[in-house]
């Protein structure tokens, strides 16, 4: 037995993937090589960029799990801007 009882469930996974699922991971990974070398200089830009083009050639090839990771992630970056701007708002009252 190759994998773990933890791991067996992903490892079974990369041992019988989907039909195509080999070159897409390889599309996704070039966009991350091509947002690195586009993103040349400031850190933040290493960040945004490799993300970025990762998230774009992912949800090319998955657009349902892509809208299903959207949605969560606008509902959490509302949260904390509405906890960011509380924060600042009380700051701002106290001074």
């Amino acid at each position: 037995a190759l994998c773990s009882d933890f791991f067996s469930e992903g490892c079974e996974f990369l041992q019988n993937p989907p039909a195509g699922f080999y070159p897409r991971l390889g599309v996704i990974g070039f966009a991350g090589i091509v947002g690195l070398f586009l993103a040349r200089g400031s850190k933040i830009k290493k960040l945004v960029y490799p993300a970025g083009l990762m998230g774009i050639g992912a949800s090319m090839y998955y657009p349902q799990q892509a809208v299903a990771i959207a949605k969560v992630a606008g509902t959490q970056v509302y949260d904390w801007s509405l906890q960011g701007y509380i924060a600042v708002e009380s700051l701002w009252k106290d001074n």
